[in-house]
C-alpha cells in the first residue's frame, strides 16, 4: 500500500489545464533572464568554484554527487567548501539538505544563503585553509561565476519527456544543456539499458556530446536507532518496515529498498522537504511498531531526530545511506577539476 500525502504533479488538478500558458510564460521568463546573463558577468569569489546543478525540480542525486566530488576532492589534498541556497530552510535554521551535508561530512564547512556571493565574500576571508567552492544546484544561480558546471540528468526521468514549470519539472529547455561543461547520469544502474541508449543519444543531440560521467546508486550501510554500529545493507534482506519518505524521487528510493530485499509493508510518501510534526510521527510510529521498524532517508531523518528527543518514539529508526559510485568518466571528470585548481580557476572553454 502507498500512502501519497498530496499529488505528484506541481499543480492541483483543478489547475492543470493552465499547465501549457503558464509554462509558455516562463519559457519566455527563463529565455529573457539567460540572454540577460550571455551578455552579464558574474561575480567571482577568490576560489575555484566547481557547480553541480540539473535541469529538472529536485531528486537527480545532487547531494550524493557533492558529497562524492568533496570526498574526492579532500583525497588528493584539497578542503573544499560546499556552498548553497539552504531551500526552504525555517528563519535560524538549517535546511535538511545542509543538514544531511553536515551529517554526512562534518569536515567540510557548508555555506548557505540565497545571495552565495555574498555569503562566500564574508565566509573565505576568514578560511584560508578553504581552497575551492563546490557550489550545491548551482546550474540556474548565474549570478556567481563558477570555473566549471557539471549538469546531472537523471537516468529514470528523462528531461525530453518532460515539460516546463510549472506544467512540469524542467526548470529550462533542454537545449540549455549546451551551456554546461560536463553533463553526468545518476542511477543508471535502475535504468533500462534501452532506456539509457535513447537518454545518451538525445543528450548527445541537444548538448553536442554524450554524457561524459556515469553514476550507480548505491547503499553503503544502514545507520539505525537501535544498534551502536552501521550495519550491512544485507541486514535489511527479509525483514518487513513502514517506509517514509519526503524527497524529489522516491520511487528511486522505494526501489533501492527492493533491490536491498526489504519487505514494505507500507510506504508514506510525503512531499519534496516536507516538514515534520509530532502527529505525524505519532501516526507514523504505531504503524511502523507493527514492522522491524521505520525505514527512512537521511534527508528525512534530519527533521525525524530532533522530534525524537521530545516525543516518546520506540520504534527502530533506519536510514540507508545512499553513494553515488563513478561507473564511467569519474577519474577523467577529477583529474580536470584538480587542473582546474592547480591552475587558479581557469576553466578553458
Amino acid at each position: 500500500m502507498i500512502t501519497r500525502v498530496r499529488t505528484r504533479g506541481l499543480l492541483p488538478g483543478a489547475l492543470r489545464p493552465l499547465g501549457a500558458p503558464l509554462a509558455l510564460g516562463y519559457r519566455v521568463a527563463v529565455a529573457a533572464r539567460n540572454a540577460w546573463w550571455d551578455r552579464a558577468t558574474p561575480r567571482r569569489v577568490d576560489r575555484p568554484v566547481v557547480s553541480v546543478g540539473n535541469l529538472s525540480a529536485g531528486g537527480t542525486g545532487k547531494t550524493p554527487v557533492v558529497a562524492w566530488l568533496a570526498e574526492q576532492l579532500l583525497r588528493a589534498g584539497h578542503q573544499p567548501a560546499i556552498a548553497m541556497r539552504g531551500y526552504k530552510s525555517r528563519r535560524g535554521s538549517p535546511s535538511d539538505e545542509q543538514l544531511e551535508h553536515e551529517l554526512r561530512q562534518p569536515g567540510i564547512p557548508v555555506v548557505a544563503h540565497p545571495d552565495r556571493f555574498a555569503a562566500l565574500r564574508r565566509f573565505l576571508p576568514a578560511h584560508c585553509e578553504i581552497d575551492a567552492v563546490i557550489l550545491d544546484d548551482g546550474f540556474q544561480h548565474r549570478r556567481l561565476h563558477r570555473d566549471l558546471d557539471l549538469v546531472l540528468i537523471d537516468a529514470l526521468r528523462s528531461p525530453f519527456e518532460d515539460h516546463l514549470l510549472p506544467a512540469g519539472y524542467l526548470r529550462e529547455p533542454v537545449g540549455n544543456l549546451r551551456r554546461a561543461d560536463v553533463i553526468a547520469l545518476t542511477r543508471v544502474d535502475l535504468a533500462a539499458e534501452d532506456a539509457l541508449a535513447d537518454l545518451r543519444a538525445s543528450i548527445a543531440r541537444a548538448a553536442g556530446a554524450p554524457p561524459a560521467v556515469e553514476f550507480a546508486a548505491t547503499w553503503s550501510r544502514v545507520d539505525s536507532t537501535d544498534a551502536a554500529e552501521p550495519r550491512t545493507v544485507d541486514w535489511l534482506r527479509g525483514r518487513t518496515f513502514t517506509a517514509m519518505c519526503g524527497v524529489g524521487r522516491p520511487e528511486a528510493f522505494l526501489a533501492m529498498a527492493g533491490r536491498a530485499g526489504a519487505y514494505l509493508a507500507d510506504t508514506i510518501i510525503l512531499p519534496d522537504h516536507a516538514r515534520y510534526d509530532a502527529a505525524l510521527l505519532g501516526r507514523t510510529a504505531r504503524r511502523a511498531a507493527e514492522r522491524d521498524g521505520l525505514l527512512t532517508t537521511a534527508k528525512d531523518w534530519v527533521k525525524i531526530e530532533p522530534l525524537m528527543k521530545t516525543l516518546p518514539f520506540n520504534v527502530a529508526v533506519h536510514r540507508p545511506r545512499l553513494e553515488m559510485v563513478a561507473l564511467r568518466g569519474g577519474e577523467a571528470l577529477v583529474g580536470r577539476i584538480l587542473k582546474l585548481l592547480s591552475s587558479g580557476g581557469v576553466q578553458p572553454r
